[in-house]
């Protein structure tokens, strides 16, 4: 699971059973599934506020189960976001993050199964 930091992962299993991690992840799993349609929706229509206030709360929930690389492509995107010349992610940058987004995905799904 090269998209789920495995140092994260034992911690979470310090203090949640098997069965409970495995539940959570596959909530964090479906979280990213049914927002990543509206955050595309959101980025092709050029709103860049809602693109913001999607990466930002996707960026904790991923960073909370340690999808390292999904979480600092959302966290460089916020920052765009945030600054003055608020600026949407480029077709490559967006291929970027997409991949991540799927790689991260797939592996939450493998995790939740205890595979």
């Amino acid at each position: 699971m090269p998209e789920l930091n495995i140092k994260t992962l034992a911690g979470l299993s310090e203090f949640m059973a098997p069965a409970e991690l495995r539940q959570f992840l596959a909530q964090v799993e479906q979280e990213l599934a049914a927002a990543w349609a509206p955050l595309a929706q959101a980025r092709g229509l050029g709103d860049s506020v809602v693109v913001k206030k999607t990466v930002h709360r996707l960026k904790s929930v991923v960073g909370s189960v340690g999808c390292d690389r999904l979480f600092a492509l959302l966290d460089a995107l916020e920052g765009r976001l945030r600054s003055q010349v608020s600026q949407l992610p480029s077709d490559a940058e967006w291929a970027e993050i997409e991949s991540a987004w799927a790689a991260a995905r797939q592996d939450l799904h493998q995790a939740s199964r205890g595979q």
